[in-house]
């Protein structure tokens, strides 16, 4: 597995924002004071396609969500004259 620093993390309930944060060097995250609920969780780093873990239940005491971020296939068109 490959670590990605400086992903962005954040969590949203019915499609709205609730709180995000970045990983760190080692790609750990933490989002603290989250209320009791279902939420989706998702990771994005530029060059690479977004994860999206839908569902999480939220309980007391911490959750570990580990993503997999693809990286980002190019596409290009070009036109000839």
């Amino acid at each position: 597995d490959t670590l990605l620093p400086g992903a962005k993390v954040w969590i949203e309930q019915e499609e709205i924002k609730i709180d995000s944060a970045l990983t760190d060097e080692e790609g750990y995250y933490s989002i603290p004071g989250i209320r009791v609920g279902s939420y989706d969780v998702i990771a994005a780093l530029e060059g690479f396609a977004n994860d999206t873990v839908e569902g999480v239940e939220i309980v007391e005491g911490s959750l570990t969500l580990d993503f997999a971020l693809t990286v980002e296939e190019e596409t290009s068109t070009s036109t000839g004259n």
